[in-house]
């Protein structure tokens, strides 16, 4: 094994240095080495994982022997990082100069531009960068990065983030990352000096508003029982914002709001949401005043305009129903959202096997889980009449990014044994009836007396281009997106046709319809545009892409075989109700009545939510074989929901950006033709006032007495018109460049004064605007 100096001296194999490492008893783990903007420098292996372990370590090089060697800070070290990009490199020298001699453990970044990482101990204050970056720009360094200053120096510790070891190659230069000679491993990081602690040290709970900080809870506060039971991700992410980095809760997670510009928008410390874009609800914090928001206020902002009486008045309406079942608190949020269940395990490791999205596979195994199952399963009135299965989903992802894939390839996850129903294109609204119900003339040698009858019970309509849906809806008197809000709830399906053979009838919940479409976001507008009538509040909404997908592809697991499961007796109606349990309908309940008394002002998106969230539950209990819901199907299912929420917004957001863009183009074109307009004009002026003045000196040039030189005001009063003589100054400047005339600057009873003179006389070259004809 290296020693310590050793280590890092060369390009050696990857996994020995790795290995070397784990022996100093330093956590590694892999890193991704590709030059893809998503993937760059992403973990292969949550840092979570991080060990010493030489097998585990062994295991990982061999699954990705190019990996990145990846470093968990130690909890006792706190590494500087300093970047270059954002001025780091000069901050860190100015700091330098202020601070006493030390020397330190330090390696230096392969993007090969004087950055790197700086090693210290860590003391034992909280630390943040919010005074470092205040203290570089009093000092007019670092870079303004839209949202806050940055010294350009941020933090890496234990919690969060961490540094790539040498020798690993920077995945854009290929460069190694390499210790700075003399304080490799073998010298450990100093203590942090004095000036810098303090600089790094983070002051008391900064003001957060009307709210307090999560470790101050008054049981009796409405505002602090929302925050202790609803996270600060449960209230970005159905609202379009993204989280960029950590879990989307502990302090130093990142988020970003729809439609922004700049990469990070927010982040979360203390507890509370601290926004630092202007282009939000959010009053933007500064380094000199910081503006923090618990789970409540950040809701009472996104859905009451900040008002925390009426957002106080709407959570006390959720609290006088039950207590909301926490999905991410039961299941620990989307990182164990894929290991709640083994099938669910075989979703995701069979979606990667053939390279398509986790989400979108098991979308689509949803839908066809959802037309195995009968027609007359249904959920039970806890809103309205009985709810349908019916399912709805429409997968989001740019072209290519594998929506094709993933429907094709759901047909090989799961095997769904000896279980029979139709996959048909969608068309029109009538089209979707004849799938159905066909009419039977009457057959006079039978005695048939003819008329309506039903041949099929269950279908999926799959389309994967949103476009032909869009084509669809568009044409005139369209039928589909009423008749798709009717099929989703499992109503009766029918058309009032003068013509009988066109008068098709199909009977409440005596079909199953799902549906399947993939979308790019630009074109979502084609269901987003109806939102008026409900039509895309009845969807399911997941991502195509998959952000996390292994380099090296894993190895494709056996197909299970699915089987439905016992259903119990129907009731006289012939329909057999799944039952929900008490604190499921509660909440239900809760917030139907809490949109009730809202009187519109709720999201006009969040309808139909939790009917949704209630289908995909049962769906789920379908599929792990059960006829009736449990609570953790209902906590997946809020998963489910909060992705599909952030997966429309997104969309939503795209949408938006690109018509405000388009506004933008129109503006700025019709704003360059008004430029252009007035600019001609101006030149006319220019060129009519220009002769005017050259004209006037000709003529008086030729008089016999006429003096050389003129006086620049008898000129303008006398040779120009009143509407001209705004432009005499900018005429002389022209004439004068032109080489047309001179001026005289002098003075006439102790003021200045300017005399002007041609330089020809009779006949001359002359300049009218600028261009010099010939007289």
């Amino acid at each position: 094994m290296k020693s310590r100096d050793q280590l890092g001296s060369n390009m050696a194999n990857l996994v020995e240095h790795a290995l070397a490492y784990a022996g100093l008893g330093l956590e590694i783990f892999p890193v991704d080495p590709s030059n893809d903007p998503n993937r760059r420098k992403a973990p292969l292996h949550s840092q979570l994982d991080a060990t010493t372990d030489l097998d585990q370590i062994e295991a990982w090089w061999r699954r990705w022997p190019e990996a990145l060697i990846g470093h968990r800070i130690s909890p006792y070290h706190l590494l500087l990082d300093i970047d270059p990009r954002h001025g780091g490199k000069d901050t860190w020298k100015a700091l330098r100069a202020e601070l006493p001699a030390f020397v330190t453990r330090a390696h230096f970044s392969g993007r090969d531009d004087g950055g790197g990482h700086v090693w210290f101990q860590r003391p034992a204050d909280a630390l943040t960068v919010t005074k470092l970056d205040a203290w570089a720009k009093q000092h007019g360094l670092g870079a303004d990065l839209e949202a806050r200053w940055s010294a350009g120096i941020d933090l890496l510790r234990h919690e969060h983030r961490y540094t790539i070891l040498p020798p690993s190659p920077h995945p854009e230069t290929a460069k190694p990352y390499r210790w700075k000679a003399g304080c490799g491993l073998g010298l450990d990081p100093a203590p942090m000096p004095t000036m810098l602690a303090e600089l790094l040290t983070k002051d008391e709970l900064p003001h957060v508003g009307n709210s307090v900080g999560p470790q101050y809870r008054d049981p009796d506060s409405i505002a602090d029982w929302f925050s202790d039971s609803r996270s600060l991700a449960s209230v970005l992410a159905p609202r379009g914002w993204v989280c960029v980095a950590g879990d989307g809760d502990q302090d130093g997670s990142r988020w970003r709001h729809p439609g922004a510009t700049s990469s990070v928008s927010a982040t979360i410390r203390h507890g509370c949401l601290f926004v630092y874009s202007t282009s939000t609800a959010f009053e933007a914090t500064t380094p000199d005043e910081p503006h923090g928001y618990t789970p409540f206020r950040a809701w009472a902002t996104l859905t009451h305009g900040g008002d925390l009486s009426a957002a106080g008045a709407a959570a006390r309406k959720l609290k006088d129903g039950k207590p909301r079942v926490n999905a991410a608190s039961e299941l620990g949020g989307l990182e164990r959202f894929w290991t709640a269940r083994p099938i669910l395990t075989h979703v995701r490791d069979f979606a990667r096997a053939r390279r398509c999205s986790p989400w979108a596979m098991l979308a689509v195994v949803l839908a066809r889980v959802c037309a195995a199952t009968p027609p007359f399963v249904v959920l039970p009135p806890l809103v309205g009449s009985r709810l349908s299965l019916n399912l709805y989903v429409c997968l989001v992802g740019p072209s290519g990014a594998g929506k094709d894939a993933a429907i094709s390839a759901s047909e090989d996850a799961i095997e769904l044994s000896g279980i029979e129903y139709r996959t048909v294109g969608l068309g029109s609204g009538e089209g979707i009836l004849d799938q159905y119900v066909e009419y039977r003339p009457p057959d006079k040698k039978t005695d048939d007396p003819g008329g309506i009858s039903q041949h099929n019970t269950s279908v999926l309509f799959v389309n994967s281009e949103i476009e032909t849906v869009g084509a669809l809806r568009g044409r005139s008197a369209s039928t589909l997106m009423p008749l798709l809000r009717e099929g989703w709830s499992g109503n009766h399906l029918s058309f009032a046709y003068a013509n009988r053979e066109r008068r098709l009838r199909v009977n409440k919940h005596a079909y199953r319809l799902c549906l399947v479409l993939g979308a790019q976001p630009m074109h979502c507008g084609v269901l987003l545009d109806d939102a008026a009538a409900g039509t895309p509040q009845r969807f399911i909404w997941l991502p195509a892409a998959d952000p996390e997908a292994p380099t090296d592809a894993p190895g494709e697991p056996i197909q299970p075989q699915w089987k439905l499961p016992q259903w119990p007796p129907a009731d006289y109606r012939g329909l057999v109700t799944m039952k929900v349990p008490a604190e499921i309908a509660s909440e239900i309940e809760a917030v139907r009545l809490c949109r009730l008394r809202d009187n519109g002002s709720a999201e006009a998106l969040a309808g139909h939510g939790m009917a949704c969230r209630e289908k995909v539950a049962a769906i789920l209990a379908v599929l792990d074989g059960r006829a009736a819901l449990n609570v953790e199907d209902w906590s997946l299912a809020g998963i489910i929901g909060g992705v599909s929420d952030g997966t429309r917004a997104g969309a939503q957001a795209a949408i938006e950006t690109d018509r405000a863009r388009t506004n933008v183009g129109r503006g700025k074109a019709q704003g360059e033709r008004e430029a252009t307009a007035e600019e001609t004009r101006f030149e006319h002026t220019m060129e009519r006032v220009c002769r005017a003045v050259e004209n006037y000196l000709i003529v008086q040039a030729r008089l016999p007495s006429a003096p050389e030189w003129f006086p620049a005001s008898e000129l303008r009063n006398k040779g120009l018109a009143n509407r001209d003589r705004k432009h005499f100054e900018d005429a002389l400047d022209r004439l004068k460049a032109a080489g047309q005339i001179e001026i005289s600057e002098g003075e006439h009873q102790g003021r200045p004064s300017r005399k002007v003179r041609t330089v020809v006389r009779g006949h001359a070259d002359s300049v009218r605007g600028g261009v010099k004809i010939r007289e």
